[in-house]
């Protein structure tokens, strides 16, 4: 059940990254690099689990440790591994609780993210008449 759960977030994560990669049309203003806006994204994901001051820091250390490794990756298949391997670092950080709470944020990110992406296909779909 873990496992299943653990990739069903790496999956969402994965999808969440690439349709906000594919979705953009105009380069991010200076003021505001993607980077910040995935951190912002990432960090509602957190808010309201009670994390304590040693889960913040492993968390916020095992964010750090990817973000290193993942700046040069180009490929999807590695970029794909490495959410999955820090996706799996960070559960088992969170207690039981805080893991439910997490996935059910997930969860529901990935739904808005599939609904913000069919609204734009919606309306750029001919109809049939």
């Amino acid at each position: 059940m873990f496992i299943r759960t653990a990739i069903a977030v790496v999956v969402a994560a994965t999808v969440i990254q690439t349709g906000a990669a594919f979705a953009q049309t105009a380069p991010q203003p200076a003021a505001a690099p993607p980077a910040a806006s995935q951190r912002h994204h990432h960090s509602a994901l957190f808010r309201g689990l009670n994390l304590s001051r040693d889960q913040k820091s492993q968390i916020k250390a095992i964010r750090q440790k990817y973000r290193a490794q993942n700046q040069a990756v180009t490929d999807r298949t590695q970029r794909r591994d490495s959410m999955l391997a820090q996706r799996k670092e960070i559960m088992a950080v969170l207690n039981p609780d805080q893991r439910a709470k997490f996935q059910q944020r997930l969860q529901a990110m990935r739904q808005r993210h599939r609904q913000d992406q069919q609204a734009p296909n919606a309306l750029a779909a001919p109809q049939n008449q």
